[in-house]
């Protein structure tokens, strides 16, 4: 039952048989920790509690039992084990306090009786003194690698198990976490640490996950503080805590908090999930989606199409949801396509839409950092037919660099390829899907190995050696293209089989002036091959 201890106190959980975010009586625990959590516990003096639920209605004969056999073992101060108290005054004193329950025990077993009373039903000021001292306990605490804990010997109880003494601090701080009081919650975060800190240096993944869970049930479900100011900047710097805790980690944060993404009717709340959306956008810019990273492409997907499809959705809520489609988009492209396609209509041309800007954009920058990454990379030389076009007439020409000479070989081939190769896809694919080859200043002898490219449109063939046109009868059906200025070009071979070239760029670096370079445009008919068959340069260079 949940009722404020008088008219003047805030309203605290009194009776804890629940806790805000923290489940119920479980009847396979001897002591109440989590409701999923189905392994036997004990009291830590090797007797199981009593496995009765005391608000399942049972009679008062059994109910008197159970709790007449937890408060024997627990509560050393008012019932001694020496001291023999009857059932009758036993009851009596039941009716006129709190009936103990599970979580109680747990309570006063590691913090003693006071603590657990005002944390349950104590005035804010006794709550924060109850919370600070446990904050003490916790502390001052030894935990020995046997799995013994030991306790302030101010306190005047005994050691504990270590299993027993983690789960009811996780409860305390789940408790401290949602407290009415703002003070407490502050507080909180303080004894998260010092909790993570005793853990650290003998705890693993399996101890401190329930930690987490706890702490996104406590976050998410009904009940939580997200309305109030400055809890969600309290959840989030928590969320960031969990995930830099080694022993806690990414893995764990991303499984807990899809356990209510997968069902968003459970989180509560419009902040609660505006908070979410805006999580889930921080931590895929910083954990990026599977395989790469951490998060689960389709759940985040129907995440955000859980408000996008909703018609009464708010405007922020809407648009925050839209921004995780965009950023999931430019991780995914393309694997997120088929997740929106049976969408209506409108919503799929939509975001369609959307995704089309977002292509158009990442295509205009790469266009300005092209020119950047080119110079970096390769720096231009002024030793190339390009910068020759500008020289003027009866300036000096200088001396073209001499490079060794080869053959057009496939590794050549490779190098002159600027197309990037796909994971999957081999060299030979590559050469054979090319479009653009970029042979300039290769010292290459001779135009031959051109088999392995059957695609090639257009041809860099510049700064070379290369005496004759040839062997293009590979590439007849697709090359438009041929640049071969500053060659030693004496003859052309082939043309005629060229059924879609229509520009030549070609030079002769035996002369001084400008004439000497020329650009050859051929006009091809209707299924008809060009004019021009095989010729001499000086029957075309005047």
């Amino acid at each position: 039952m949940v009722v404020p201890t008088n008219a003047t106190d805030e309203n605290v959980w009194h009776g804890n048989e629940a806790w805000p975010g923290c489940g119920g009586w479980s009847a396979d625990n001897g002591v109440y920790l989590d409701v999923s959590d189905d392994s036997d516990s004990e009291d830590g003096l090797g007797t199981p509690l009593q496995e009765h639920d005391p608000n399942e209605g049972l009679d008062a004969d059994r109910r008197r039992k159970s709790t007449w056999g937890q408060l024997r073992i627990i509560t050393g101060a008012t019932h001694t084990l020496n001291k023999v108290v009857s059932p009758k005054r036993f009851e009596q004193e039941s009716l006129e306090d709190d009936v103990l329950t599970p979580r109680s025990v747990a309570l006063r077993r590691v913090f003693g009786e006071m603590v657990e009373s005002n944390i349950h039903t104590g005035s804010t000021v006794k709550r924060l003194q109850a919370f600070e001292s446990a904050h003490g306990a916790v502390k001052s605490a030894t935990i020995s690698s046997s799995g013994t804990v030991m306790l302030d010997p101010r306190l005047k109880l005994e050691p504990i198990s270590r299993s027993l003494f983690v789960k009811t601090i996780f409860d305390v701080c789940t408790r401290a976490l949602n407290d009415p009081t703002e003070a407490i919650r502050v507080f909180a975060m303080d004894f998260i640490d010092t909790v993570l800190a005793q853990l650290r240096p003998l705890t693993f993944t399996e101890e401190l996950a329930p930690l987490a869970k706890g702490m996104f049930v406590t976050m998410l479900s009904p009940g939580n503080c997200t309305e109030r100011p400055n809890q969600i900047d309290r959840y989030e710097a928590l969320v960031h805590k969990l995930v830099a805790e080694p022993m806690i980690g990414i893995k764990t944060v991303v499984k807990e908090l899809f356990c209510f993404v997968d069902s968003p009717g459970r989180i509560s709340g419009t902040h609660t999930h505006d908070w979410v959306l805006r999580l889930l956008k921080q931590l895929l810019h910083t954990h990026h989606i599977l395989p790469a990273g951490e998060i689960p492409l389709e759940p985040a997907v129907k995440y955000a199409l859980f408000f996008l499809k909703n018609s009464s959705t708010p405007a922020s809520q809407h648009g925050l949801a839209m921004t995780l489609m965009t950023d999931l988009y430019k991780q995914a492209q393309k694997r997120l396509l088929h997740l929106i396609s049976s969408l209506k209509p409108a919503l799929h041309r939509k975001l369609t839409d959307v995704f089309a800007t977002i292509d158009g954009q990442a295509r205009g920058e790469a266009r300005k950092r092209r020119p950047e990454s080119c110079r970096s990379a390769r720096p231009r030389s002024s030793n190339t037919a390009a910068s020759r076009m500008s020289f003027l007439e009866g300036g000096e020409q200088p001396l073209l660099e001499p490079a060794d000479p080869t053959s057009m070989t496939k590794a050549l081939l490779l190098k002159s390829v600027k197309q990037r190769k796909s994971k999957s896809e081999s060299h030979a694919d590559l050469l054979m899907r090319v479009t653009h080859l970029h042979c300039n200043r290769k010292g290459i002898m001779a135009i031959d190995g051109l088999e392995n490219t059957r695609k090639v449109q257009v041809l860099y063939l510049t700064d070379n050696y290369i005496p004759r046109i040839q062997n293009l009868g590979w590439i007849k059906n697709s090359l438009t293209h041929l640049y071969l200025q500053n060659n030693q070009i004496t003859e052309m071979h082939g043309l005629k089989g060229l059924l879609n070239l229509s520009l030549i760029h070609i030079s002769e670096p035996t002369r001084l002036l400008s004439i000497s370079y020329a650009v050859f445009c051929l006009k091809k008919k209707k299924k008809q091959s060009p004019t021009v068959t095989n010729i001499t340069l000086q029957q075309i260079i005047i």
